[in-house]
């Protein structure tokens, strides 16, 4: 009986362990598919809303992943906007934006993150933050005098405050001129325990500390961005990842559903970039597109 007794309890302590196992592993899943939904397919470019524009390839700083993205010069401009897209698509969904920034007259530089559209490999916090850093080269080098404002959106707004704070520790790349956070959150764990409160905060194991890295940022101009009806990223986790930012910091609210505001009209987003242009040189010197 004692043996009998000592062998259920070892299967049973297998299938606990075996259980435990297979549940860590699907929860990792999980969270990453909330994190990442890249698509391969480039179904536009910016050619369809008849814009310059030239294939840009580059690799990660890691020195192995190559990356894609999309080069679109206004004539005359003194900003070149490097955009850090949401969790989901790719470029190819972003003509729209591509056709805002030209006339709002600043460079752009649309990029893809490793496994995203065409760029290799497979999305992670790591490697994106190594990819932004090279995607920032990339912009810095194609308009040398103008000056880089860094915009993101959604998940790429976290991409973007980190990329800011890690320029801080690189100084052969120029400072950025300024930052924008579009629908950004203060934290994974902060958006997670705001829109499911049931779940475990141990469960989430991505990080992308946005409050941590915007608190770093002193000197530095930023632009928050955040609609009240977001029902992707909570208006609560935005003004939290606003408050925790360092100064020079502004906020302006957005209407509509999660990116799909007319953030182009906004004022307050035009007097900033105005305000960026003004600080930038006055003679900046742009690569020309090859595509027409």
């Amino acid at each position: 009986m004692a043996s009998l007794f000592r062998t259920v309890s070892v299967v049973l302590l297998a299938l606990a362990v075996l259980g435990a196992v297979a549940f860590f592993a699907w929860a990792r899943r999980l969270e990453h598919r909330s994190l990442y939904r890249p698509h391969r397919t480039v179904v536009a470019t910016p050619a369809d809303a008849r814009l310059r524009w030239q294939p840009v390839t580059f690799l990660s700083d890691d020195g192995k992943t190559s990356l894609e993205g999309w080069w679109i010069p206004s004539p005359g401009a003194r900003l070149t906007v490097l955009y850090c897209h949401g969790y989901s698509g790719n470029i190819g969904d972003l003509v729209g934006t591509a056709r805002a920034f030209h006339d709002l007259g600043c460079n752009l530089l649309l990029w893809d993150y490793r496994g995203y559209g065409r760029s290799d490999g497979r999305p992670g916090e790591r490697g994106i933050r190594q990819d932004a850093i090279a995607a920032y080269d990339a912009a810095a080098r194609l308009a040398p005098g103008a000056g880089v404002v860094v915009y993101g959106i959604s998940l790429g707004a976290a991409v973007a405050v980190r990329l800011a704070d890690d320029l801080r520790g690189l100084p052969a790349l120029p400072p950025p001129r300024a930052l924008v956070a579009e629908s950004g959150f203060s934290s994974v764990a902060d958006m997670a325990r705001r829109l499911h409160p049931w779940a475990p905060a141990w469960l989430v194991r991505g990080h992308y500390p946005s409050d941590e890295a915007a608190a770093r940022l002193a000197g530095l101009p930023k632009l928050f961005l955040h609609a009240r009806d977001d029902a992707v990223v909570p208006w609560e986790s935005g003004r939290a990842l606003f408050a925790a930012a360092a100064e020079p910091k502004r906020f302006a609210t957005l209407t509509g559903p999660h990116a799909q505001s007319d953030w182009a009209a906004l004022p307050a987003l035009r007097k900033f970039l105005a305000e960026a242009a003004a600080a930038a040189p006055e003679e900046p010197a742009a690569e020309e597109a090859e595509n027409d």
